[in-house]
């Protein structure tokens, strides 16, 4: 319904703080509602309505090619997804973190009457003991550790219809309170070198990520069936790598995935000419969406776990501001094919080596 070009991009420009809002929050929700290889798992599938949203979106653009009833035909559907503030539940550990206990209660009681599941009977005492203390000091100076009760992970080891015990959750050791900075705790002492990694590697991940999916038409053929294929084959890859990172770790995988289409990206330069070679420098190009499309799944839950629930939100937000300045260069980037026409795809790959040096630096974590 926009009148002119002012409008419509102010609009935009809200649509656009409220997705990656939602995009963010919501991906460090689901994580924080399981636990142990289960975070890795729905982290992942988390991304999967991306590909998926790619062929259909191909699919209603190919047959509606006016931008107006486009904007209305994806966009109007989504007012029913306002009834999942009903049905949705508050992050467990957030409402532990934050000493809403009596929250808490009830959404474990639910959670537990919901998978059959019986609760210790002093698990509210548990839950007392982990909550933070009122007043607690800042990071630096924490020297306990907290302990997350296995009601709130996954019940593996726990029996068929009990709960485990206790179980001590490393990544929440020496938590910051809700009364930090979170910027100061991103970039303190304990988390300052992964912070500044994380945000090297979304950079440069999204530059390829973006940099293929936005710009197939670039690369020659027919668009709409370019995204349609490069949409299916990144949604069976992202559902693959949940196997492959469950076998081999997030690390590794995260390594792998990002110097495959940082290789392919090269590669496209070794054909002697782009006219006489359309469809191979296509099939790369798609390959390398892919496999990297696989990284964008991937990346998040990584990112989550290098963080204690209290600024987790936070430092995923860190990677996603750096993936806001990779959409913004990705546009311009695209520009030097004037210079030479494989010029982007040899930056793509280098930053595909660089985000792959990035991960090989941080730590590894448990998935």
């Amino acid at each position: 319904y926009s009148v002119d070009l002012a409008m419509f991009m102010s609009l935009r420009v809200v649509a656009g703080f409220a997705s990656m809002t939602v995009n963010v929050v919501s991906f460090v929700l689901v994580v924080e509602l399981v636990s142990g290889k289960w975070r890795t798992i729905t982290g992942i599938l988390n991304i999967l309505p991306v590909p998926i949203s790619y062929i259909l979106m191909a699919c209603i653009a190919y047959f509606e090619r006016d931008w107006r009833n486009l904007q209305l035909i994806i966009s109007l559907p989504w007012l029913a997804a306002l009834s999942i503030w009903y049905c949705m539940p508050e992050s467990p550990r957030w409402l532990l973190a934050q000493g809403r206990l009596n929250e808490l209660y009830s959404l474990v009681e639910r959670a537990a009457a919901l998978n059959k599941r019986i609760l210790p009977p002093n698990y509210r005492k548990t839950l007392e003991a982990a909550a933070p203390p009122p007043n607690n000091g800042p990071i630096e100076s924490q020297q306990q550790k907290q302990t997350i009760p296995a009601f709130l992970a996954t019940p593996d080891g726990g029996g068929a219809n009990h709960v485990g015990t206790i179980i001590p959750n490393t990544t929440e050791s020496a938590i910051p309170t809700t009364h930090d900075n979170p910027l100061k705790v991103v970039f303190n002492r304990f988390y300052w070198r992964t912070t500044c990694l994380n945000l090297i590697v979304w950079l440069t991940l999204i530059i390829v990520y973006y940099g293929l999916t936005l710009h197939l038409s670039n690369l020659g053929g027919d668009i709409y069936l370019n995204t349609i294929v490069a949409g299916a084959i990144e949604a069976i890859s992202v559902c693959v790598s949940i196997f492959v990172v469950l076998k081999v770790g997030l690390r590794r995988s995260l390594i792998a995935y990002m110097l495959v289409p940082g290789i392919f990206c090269l590669a496209t330069n070794l054909l002697p000419t782009r006219d006489d070679n359309q469809t191979a420098v296509i099939i790369m190009a798609i390959i390398a969406k892919c496999v990297i499309g696989a990284n964008n799944a991937i990346i998040p839950s990584y990112t989550a776990m290098q963080y204690p629930t209290v600024v987790r939100n936070f430092g995923v937000g860190m990677g996603s501001l750096a993936a806001g300045v990779a959409l913004i260069l990705v546009p311009y980037m695209w520009l030097l094919e004037s210079v030479d026409p494989l010029l982007p795809m040899s930056i793509m790959g280098v930053c595909g080596i660089i985000g792959a040096i990035g991960l090989f630096l941080m730590k590894d974590i448990e998935h």
